[in-house]
């Protein structure tokens, strides 16, 4: 059975070089960019168009689909996965924001503000975040933040199914799972400025982005909503915008997070970017531990303005050469232990 042993570990070591690649956004490119997690490759995945404004990303399992919403086009966006073929155009009536996938495979979307120019809806007068399912068909459920005239920015899930909402200067709320009220998780001020993705850990802690144009921190918080030691910095050097030819003048904007399945975060970051000069985009995508400190990897630095990111599916293992090399001389050891009538039988005797 020595030999068979050896196949089967071989077999296993192949099959545990599976990865799945990082998708993000470009804000005024629109282009959604596919990352290769391991080596950083870049490419595009799919384009919108120029200032369609993405500002959101997710990936759904359960039918394989990568939705983005397109706030200048007031709609989502669906994709094959695996092609970047374009499988839905969803019109929303509304401008949004950030979206998440649950569980169940539903569509959150953050409502961030009316649709332009004239609104199709009533002005927004309360952070609302509105449940699709997933061919976007039937009429959206409402959820509503209670006492928030703000519009809604992003949403995030936990493993347990609870929901984190952030808003556009209120703070973070919380959905718990099976309700359909949000209550308080930070208070207005704490942060008033977490606009942009949310995410949970595997250590439970909540991550909030800050796309605003203010910050160039990724904040931390634990389970009861107090922030949880010092955040994910974004410094002006690690996205070369320490230039005249940056277009905001205070912050990074670290606006997408994602916690992959190791618990690292994912960052992607907007940067003091100009979008009138292409050579202004200062964006970024950065990976660090759980703690952050500083990036365990670097996979885009002065770059599109990236605005939201999302782990896809895992791909095919791509076997290295070395290892088929010895998976195919264990298996001709194999088949000449056989011919020579000395291969064990596969019987309950031979292995004992």
């Amino acid at each position: 059975m020595r030999t068979f042993a050896i196949i089967g570990v071989l077999a296993i070591g192949l099959i545990t070089q599976a990865r799945a690649d990082i998708f993000a956004t470009g804000y005024f490119t629109g282009d959604i960019y596919r990352f290769n997690e391991q080596t950083a490759q870049q490419s595009v995945f799919a384009s919108v168009g120029t200032f369609s404004g993405l500002a959101g990303i997710a990936y759904n399992p359960l039918n394989n689909r990568i939705y983005v919403s397109v706030q200048n086009l007031s709609s989502v966006y669906a994709y094959d996965a695996n092609t970047g073929t374009n499988v839905g155009q969803f019109s929303l009536g509304y401008s949004p924001a950030g979206l998440s996938v649950a569980s169940n495979g539903n569509v959150y979307v953050a409502r961030f503000g009316s649709a332009p120019p004239n609104g199709q809806q009533p002005p927004l007068t309360t952070a609302e975040v509105r449940i699709y399912a997933p061919d976007f068909v039937a009429a959206p459920t409402v959820i509503t933040v209670p006492n928030v005239p703000v519009g809604a920015a992003g949403i995030g899930f936990a493993a347990n199914g609870d929901g984190y909402i952030t808003t556009n200067g209120a703070g973070i709320y919380r959905l718990p799972s099976g309700s359909s009220t949000p209550v308080p998780f930070t208070d207005q001020m704490n942060p008033p400025l977490a606009i942009g993705q949310v995410a949970v850990g595997l250590n439970g802690k909540v991550y909030a982005g800050d796309g605003s144009g203010f910050s160039s921190s990724v904040l931390r918080f634990d389970s009861n909503g107090a922030l949880d030691g010092p955040p994910i910095t974004i410094s002006e050097s690690m996205v070369n915008t320490t230039g005249p030819q940056g277009g905001s003048a205070l912050g990074t904007s670290p606006a997408g997070v994602v916690v992959d399945a190791a618990g690292d975060v994912i960052v992607a970051v907007l940067g003091r970017s100009n979008p009138f000069d292409p050579q202004g985009q200062n964006g970024g995508l950065f990976k660090f531990g759980p703690n952050g400190g500083s990036p365990t990897m670097t996979f885009l630095t002065d770059g599109p303005a990236l605005s939201s990111v999302t782990i896809g599916p895992t791909a095919v293992p791509e076997p290295s050469s070395i290892g088929l090399m010895l998976l195919a001389s264990a298996g001709v050891m194999a088949y000449k232990r056989r011919l020579r009538g000395t291969a064990p039988a596969i019987d309950e005797a031979s292995s004992t």
